[in-house]
C-alpha cells in the first residue's frame, strides 16, 4: 500500500514522461484501478490543501490606541 507521498512521485513521474495511463501503468506494473484510485485520493487532499489556504489571518502590530467614536 502506497502513501499519498509516495503516490505523489508515481504521479509526478506519470506526468513528465507523456505516456498514456494505459502505456504507463504496464511500463509501470500498476494496476489502471490502483492509479485511479490513488490519483483521486491525491486530487481529495488537493481540494482541502486549497480549501484550508483560503483563510488567511490578519495580524495586527502596533500600539494599542482607541479611536474615538463617530457620533
Amino acid at each position: 500500500m502506497w502513501s499519498i507521498q509516495q503516490f505523489k512521485l508515481v504521479y509526478d513521474r506519470f506526468l513528465s514522461n507523456g505516456l498514456s495511463v494505459t502505456d504507463f501503468c504496464a511500463n509501470e506494473s500498476i494496476l489502471h484501478s490502483k492509479f485511479y484510485y490513488w490519483k483521486k485520493k491525491l486530487h481529495e487532499q488537493n481540494q482541502l490543501r486549497e480549501q484550508s489556504s483560503d483563510f488567511v489571518p490578519i495580524v495586527f502590530s502596533g500600539s494599542n490606541t482607541q479611536l474615538p467614536a463617530k457620533r
